[in-house]
């Protein structure tokens, strides 16, 4: 014999709630009992656990109440942003210096190799000059 995979259960209903729900069609109308009940049932957990994660954000909550408001916590975002805005200036501007001063480097390295250049090259006699 197969395995069932549900369970068979029974219930009284007062007449007003099986009137509406006949009414909705929800009862031999369109939707049957079971689909009926079996939906009535998945919203009850729903319901049940949408209840214990707001007591456990209630919980959360409590402890907060020391903490900083939002505006506060605005603030302090804002002056974060505005100095980490300082500091990518101040970067950009170091960078900046640094490649000019390397330029400068660079240009006095070769003046210097031209002057070397210079006093290295052969000296010619001044009495010759053809």
């Amino acid at each position: 014999m197969p395995e069932r995979t549900s369970k068979k259960i029974g219930a009284w209903i007062p007449p007003d709630l099986y009137d509406k729900l006949q009414s909705l069609g929800y009862l031999g109308g369109r939707v049957t009992q079971t689909d009926t009940i079996i939906k009535a049932l998945e919203l009850l957990i729903r319901e049940t656990e949408r209840e214990t994660v707001g007591t456990l954000l209630g919980d959360i909550r409590e402890p907060m109440g020391d903490m900083p408001q939002a505006g506060e916590l605005r603030a302090r975002l804002e002056e974060k942003d505005n100095h980490i805005e300082t500091l990518k200036a101040e970067v950009e501007r170091i960078s900046q210096m640094y490649d000019l001063h390397v330029k400068q480097t660079q240009t006095l390295i070769n003046q210097l190799n031209d002057t070397r250049k210079l006093i290295e090259a052969p000296k010619k006699p001044r009495w010759k000059f053809w």
